[in-house]
Protein backbone atom coordinates (compact mmCIF):
# COMPACT_ATOMS: atom_id res chain seq x y z
CA UNK A 1 0.00 0.00 0.00
CA UNK A 2 1.34 3.51 -0.88
CA UNK A 3 1.45 6.19 1.83
CA UNK A 4 -0.15 8.97 -0.27
CA UNK A 5 -3.20 7.30 -1.79
CA UNK A 6 -4.35 4.99 1.00
CA UNK A 7 -7.96 5.36 2.44
CA UNK A 8 -8.92 4.53 6.02
CA UNK A 9 -12.52 3.26 5.94
CA UNK A 10 -12.13 1.11 9.05
CA UNK A 11 -11.07 4.09 11.12
CA UNK A 12 -14.10 6.17 10.04
CA UNK A 13 -16.40 3.24 10.73
CA UNK A 14 -14.99 2.74 14.18
CA UNK A 15 -15.31 6.46 14.94
CA UNK A 16 -19.01 6.51 14.03
CA UNK A 17 -19.63 3.46 16.21
CA UNK A 18 -17.90 5.16 19.15
CA UNK A 19 -20.08 8.24 18.74
CA UNK A 20 -23.22 6.10 18.61
CA UNK A 21 -22.12 4.26 21.72
CA UNK A 22 -21.50 7.52 23.53
CA UNK A 23 -24.96 8.82 22.59
CA UNK A 24 -26.52 5.63 23.93
CA UNK A 25 -24.56 5.96 27.17
CA UNK A 26 -25.61 9.55 27.58
CA UNK A 27 -29.25 8.59 26.95
CA UNK A 28 -28.97 5.72 29.41
CA UNK A 29 -27.48 8.01 32.03
CA UNK A 30 -30.25 10.53 31.43
CA UNK A 31 -32.90 7.83 31.87
CA UNK A 32 -31.22 6.68 35.06
CA UNK A 33 -31.15 10.26 36.37
CA UNK A 34 -34.83 10.71 35.49
CA UNK A 35 -35.68 7.44 37.21
CA UNK A 36 -33.76 8.47 40.32
CA UNK A 37 -35.50 11.85 40.31
CA UNK A 38 -38.86 10.07 40.08
CA UNK A 39 -37.94 7.79 42.97
CA UNK A 40 -36.81 10.80 45.00
CA UNK A 41 -40.02 12.74 44.30
CA UNK A 42 -42.15 9.71 45.11
CA UNK A 43 -40.22 9.23 48.34
CA UNK A 44 -40.80 12.86 49.26
CA UNK A 45 -44.51 12.49 48.60
CA UNK A 46 -44.71 9.31 50.66
CA UNK A 47 -42.80 10.94 53.50
CA UNK A 48 -45.05 14.01 53.34
CA UNK A 49 -48.18 11.87 53.42
CA UNK A 50 -46.79 9.79 56.24
CA UNK A 51 -46.02 12.91 58.27
CA UNK A 52 -49.57 14.20 57.68
CA UNK A 53 -51.10 10.83 58.48
CA UNK A 54 -51.60 11.32 62.25
CA UNK A 55 -53.09 14.78 61.70
CA UNK A 56 -55.52 13.47 59.13
CA UNK A 57 -56.46 10.58 61.39
CA UNK A 58 -57.11 13.02 64.23
CA UNK A 59 -59.24 15.18 61.95
CA UNK A 60 -61.23 12.17 60.83
CA UNK A 61 -61.73 11.06 64.42
CA UNK A 62 -62.84 14.56 65.45
CA UNK A 63 -65.30 14.73 62.56
CA UNK A 64 -66.65 11.29 63.46
CA UNK A 65 -67.09 12.32 67.11
CA UNK A 66 -68.82 15.55 66.04
CA UNK A 67 -71.20 13.65 63.78
CA UNK A 68 -71.96 11.19 66.58
CA UNK A 69 -72.63 14.04 69.00
CA UNK A 70 -74.89 15.82 66.51
CA UNK A 71 -76.77 12.59 65.89
CA UNK A 72 -77.25 12.10 69.63
CA UNK A 73 -78.53 15.68 70.01
CA UNK A 74 -80.95 15.17 67.13
CA UNK A 75 -82.21 11.96 68.74
CA UNK A 76 -82.76 13.78 72.05
CA UNK A 77 -84.62 16.61 70.32
CA UNK A 78 -86.74 14.14 68.38
CA UNK A 79 -87.57 12.27 71.58
CA UNK A 80 -88.61 15.52 73.23
CA UNK A 81 -90.83 16.37 70.28
CA UNK A 82 -92.38 12.92 70.31
CA UNK A 83 -93.08 13.11 74.05
CA UNK A 84 -96.03 15.49 74.21
CA UNK A 85 -96.58 17.23 77.51
CA UNK A 86 -100.04 17.75 79.03
CA UNK A 87 -101.75 20.73 77.43
CA UNK A 88 -105.24 22.11 76.83
CA UNK A 89 -106.70 25.06 74.95
CA UNK A 90 -110.45 25.68 75.03
CA UNK A 91 -112.14 28.46 73.12
CA UNK A 92 -115.30 30.56 72.97
CA UNK A 93 -117.14 31.00 76.20
CA UNK A 94 -120.58 31.24 77.63
CA UNK A 95 -121.98 31.82 81.08
CA UNK A 96 -122.73 28.72 83.06
CA UNK A 97 -126.13 28.09 84.59
CA UNK A 98 -124.61 28.84 88.00
CA UNK A 99 -124.69 32.35 89.35
CA UNK A 100 -121.05 32.33 90.45
CA UNK A 101 -119.81 33.60 87.06
CA UNK A 102 -117.99 30.40 86.06
CA UNK A 103 -117.57 30.17 82.28
CA UNK A 104 -118.00 27.14 80.05
CA UNK A 105 -115.91 26.52 76.93
CA UNK A 106 -115.68 24.59 73.68
CA UNK A 107 -113.09 21.81 74.21
CA UNK A 108 -113.06 20.11 70.80
CA UNK A 109 -114.06 22.19 67.78
CA UNK A 110 -111.79 24.56 65.86
CA UNK A 111 -108.51 25.35 67.58
CA UNK A 112 -109.61 23.77 70.85
CA UNK A 113 -107.92 20.59 72.10
CA UNK A 114 -107.07 18.68 75.26
CA UNK A 115 -104.10 16.34 75.78
CA UNK A 116 -103.56 14.64 79.14
CA UNK A 117 -105.79 17.29 80.71
CA UNK A 118 -109.52 16.66 81.06
CA UNK A 119 -112.31 19.17 80.50
CA UNK A 120 -115.31 18.99 82.83
CA UNK A 121 -118.10 21.55 83.21
CA UNK A 122 -115.90 24.55 82.42
CA UNK A 123 -112.90 23.28 84.40
CA UNK A 124 -109.58 21.86 83.27
CA UNK A 125 -108.72 18.81 85.39
CA UNK A 126 -105.00 18.16 85.92
CA UNK A 127 -103.76 14.58 85.57
CA UNK A 128 -100.04 15.09 86.24
CA UNK A 129 -98.54 17.33 88.90
CA UNK A 130 -96.02 19.96 87.89
CA UNK A 131 -95.57 23.60 87.00
CA UNK A 132 -98.15 24.80 84.48
CA UNK A 133 -98.45 28.01 82.54
CA UNK A 134 -102.12 29.03 82.83
CA UNK A 135 -103.72 31.73 80.69
CA UNK A 136 -107.05 33.24 79.73
CA UNK A 137 -108.25 36.09 77.51
CA UNK A 138 -111.67 37.73 77.51
CA UNK A 139 -112.99 40.22 74.94
CA UNK A 140 -115.82 42.38 76.20
CA UNK A 141 -117.71 45.57 75.50
CA UNK A 142 -118.18 48.55 77.74
CA UNK A 143 -121.51 50.28 78.25
CA UNK A 144 -122.68 53.70 79.29
CA UNK A 145 -123.50 53.65 82.98
CA UNK A 146 -124.36 56.12 85.70
CA UNK A 147 -122.11 54.53 88.30
CA UNK A 148 -118.77 52.78 88.08
CA UNK A 149 -119.00 48.98 88.04
CA UNK A 150 -115.98 46.67 87.95
CA UNK A 151 -115.47 44.00 85.28
CA UNK A 152 -113.71 41.17 87.14
CA UNK A 153 -111.84 38.42 85.29
CA UNK A 154 -110.20 35.70 87.41
CA UNK A 155 -108.67 32.23 87.16
CA UNK A 156 -109.60 29.98 90.07
CA UNK A 157 -108.24 26.72 91.46
CA UNK A 158 -109.95 23.85 93.25
CA UNK A 159 -107.67 21.46 95.12
CA UNK A 160 -108.05 18.77 97.75
CA UNK A 161 -105.54 20.57 99.96
CA UNK A 162 -107.93 23.43 100.71
CA UNK A 163 -111.65 23.93 101.13
CA UNK A 164 -113.32 26.10 98.52
CA UNK A 165 -111.73 27.72 95.51
CA UNK A 166 -108.48 29.69 95.46
CA UNK A 167 -107.96 32.80 93.35
CA UNK A 168 -104.79 32.44 91.26
CA UNK A 169 -105.01 35.57 89.06
CA UNK A 170 -107.43 38.44 88.72
CA UNK A 171 -107.95 41.48 86.51
CA UNK A 172 -110.21 44.40 87.43
CA UNK A 173 -111.41 47.28 85.29
CA UNK A 174 -114.27 49.74 85.28
CA UNK A 175 -116.43 48.89 82.29
CA UNK A 176 -118.17 52.22 81.87
CA UNK A 177 -117.75 53.47 78.33
CA UNK A 178 -115.65 56.54 77.64
CA UNK A 179 -117.27 58.77 74.98
CA UNK A 180 -113.85 59.19 73.34
CA UNK A 181 -113.25 55.43 72.98
CA UNK A 182 -114.87 52.63 70.98
CA UNK A 183 -116.12 50.83 74.07
CA UNK A 184 -114.20 47.58 73.47
CA UNK A 185 -111.67 46.06 75.85
CA UNK A 186 -109.56 42.95 76.45
CA UNK A 187 -108.53 41.27 79.67
CA UNK A 188 -105.59 38.83 79.67
CA UNK A 189 -104.26 36.74 82.54
CA UNK A 190 -101.21 34.47 82.50
CA UNK A 191 -98.84 32.92 85.03
CA UNK A 192 -96.98 29.81 86.19
CA UNK A 193 -98.37 27.73 89.05
CA UNK A 194 -97.62 24.38 90.61
CA UNK A 195 -100.65 22.11 90.30
CA UNK A 196 -101.35 18.69 91.75
CA UNK A 197 -103.05 15.67 90.26
CA UNK A 198 -106.80 16.15 90.49
CA UNK A 199 -106.66 19.96 90.73
CA UNK A 200 -109.25 21.88 88.74
CA UNK A 201 -108.80 25.34 87.27
CA UNK A 202 -111.54 27.49 85.78
CA UNK A 203 -112.35 31.06 84.70
CA UNK A 204 -114.75 33.26 86.60
CA UNK A 205 -116.16 36.54 85.27
CA UNK A 206 -118.43 39.05 86.94
CA UNK A 207 -120.61 41.14 84.62
CA UNK A 208 -120.33 38.29 82.09
CA UNK A 209 -123.17 39.78 80.02
CA UNK A 210 -120.55 42.15 78.60
CA UNK A 211 -118.54 39.33 77.00
CA UNK A 212 -118.50 39.55 73.19
CA UNK A 213 -118.56 36.26 71.32
CA UNK A 214 -117.04 36.91 67.89
CA UNK A 215 -114.46 34.19 67.26
CA UNK A 216 -112.40 31.55 69.04
CA UNK A 217 -109.37 33.88 68.93
CA UNK A 218 -111.12 36.50 71.09
CA UNK A 219 -111.96 34.37 74.14
CA UNK A 220 -109.93 31.39 75.29
CA UNK A 221 -108.54 29.52 78.29
CA UNK A 222 -105.70 27.03 78.55
CA UNK A 223 -102.76 25.51 80.38
CA UNK A 224 -99.67 23.48 79.55
CA UNK A 225 -96.95 21.75 81.55
CA UNK A 226 -93.54 23.46 81.32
Amino acid sequence: MSGSGMAFPAVFKMGSEVKAFQRKERLKNLLVILALCGVFIEGCLIYHLWMRGPEQVNNINQQAEKMTQEKSEMQVMQAQLNRKKPAAHVTGCKSSTNEDGKLCWEPLDGDAFTHDISYKNGSLVIKHKGHYFIYSKIFYGETVCTEKVLFNHAIMRLTQMFDGSLELMKSKRYHCKNPNEDGLANSFLGGVYHLLEGDQIFVKVEQNQLILLQSSSENYFGAFLI
